[in-house]
């Protein structure tokens, strides 16, 4: 059975091809649309914004820095 067909869950990036929503990722939309904007920065502190990026992006990669920081 080729599971790319199967539309029973959620985690697939077709789900909601029917209603003309393309969820899938295009590495060359991210690169375009990708920026960081620094807020604020000192000796102890980094302040920026993600911009053109999807939540959970955002989410594994303030994981990564939180498993970064020495404490």
């Amino acid at each position: 059975m080729d599971r790319s067909h199967q539309t029973a869950t959620m985690e697939h990036h077709s789900i909601f091809a029917p209603l003309g929503f393309d969820n899938s990722f295009d590495l060359e939309e991210f690169k375009k649309n990708f920026k960081i904007k620094i807020i604020s920065y000192d000796e102890n502190e980094l302040v920026f914004d993600l911009i053109g990026v999807d939540a959970a992006i955002a989410n594994a990669f303030r994981r990564i820095l939180i498993a970064e920081v020495s404490t």
